[in-house]
């Protein structure tokens, strides 16, 4: 699929808006379905973010693909609540009903142990003047390659390393490690 972006005037887009109407919401009763429409219809994956706009401005923006729409999560959930999501049972087959807890995510249990050969590992020397104190980082999504792409080029994030270094003491640092490992 090839998207041109067009320059139209007001009167352009309502004529736009009318032809999408006319095509995916014809009774034009509000509020327009267009979650539903945009998964539905146009076969587009809507996926939340979280802290889409917190971290870089922006409630969505569309996959250069033009095959998924990033949401902000937040916007998602409470500033455009839908209803699409839900199933109810008519009144006289209420009895029927089936209820399902909402899950937040899965974790497996793993129960085997990791056993660590301490003598054939490596030293590893941590030298912080090698490591740059300021980097500018941008935020990136994984691509169905496995690369990563900037999600907006132009908002850029400092990163500092004396902040971490004032609540991260060496030792505090290899205490944690040492304890996590053999767990």
């Amino acid at each position: 699929m090839v998207f041109q972006l067009l320059r139209m005037n007001y009167d352009q887009v309502r004529q736009h808006a009318d032809q999408f109407l006319d095509e995916y919401h014809v009774s034009r009763e509000l509020p327009i379905p267009i979650e539903a429409i945009v998964e539905f219809d146009l076969s587009m994956t809507i996926v939340p973010l979280v802290g889409l706009q917190s971290e870089i401005g922006v409630d969505a923006f569309l996959t250069s693909d033009l095959n998924s729409i990033y949401l902000d999560e937040w916007v998602m959930q409470f500033a455009a609540p839908s209803t699409r999501r839900h199933v109810r049972a008519l009144p006289e087959r209420a009895h029927f009903e089936l209820r399902f807890p909402r899950v937040q995510g899965y974790t497996q249990a793993v129960r085997n142990r990791v056993a660590v050969d301490w003598d054939s590992v490596p030293e590893l020397v941590v030298d912080p003047a090698e490591i740059p104190p300021e980097v500018f980082m941008s935020a990136v999504f994984a691509n169905t390659s496995g690369g990563v792409k900037p999600i907006a080029p132009k908002v850029v994030k400092e990163l500092a390393l004396q902040p971490y270094l004032a609540r991260n003491t060496v030792q505090k640092n290899v205490f944690a490690t040492a304890a996590a490992l053999p767990r």
